[in-house]
């Protein structure tokens, strides 16, 4: 996916902008938590949705004969508000 996606208006929580967050990485990670309300997130949250089924479209094309699920990590997306 190629084309720049604009997430929601929200408030950061913990940003690591300028220096990376090396609480639990050595290497450190740049990282930002954005906290938007429900209604705001539900255009990103299809974005996300629609990734992930294009993304299992693709894998299960590649490995057809593949019977078990795909592992799935956890989604990005934790609707606090």
């Amino acid at each position: 996916m190629s084309k720049q996606i604009t997430s929601a208006f929200g408030e950061a929580k913990y940003p690591h902008l300028n220096q990376p967050d090396t609480e639990f990485n050595s290497e450190g990670l740049y990282q930002v938590k954005l906290l938007v309300s429900k209604e705001d997130a539900q255009k990103d949250i299809k974005i996300i949705d629609d990734v992930i089924k294009e993304q299992l479209i693709i894998e299960g094309k590649k490995q057809p004969n593949k019977t078990d699920k795909f592992k799935r990590a956890p989604l990005p997306c934790t609707p606090t508000l």
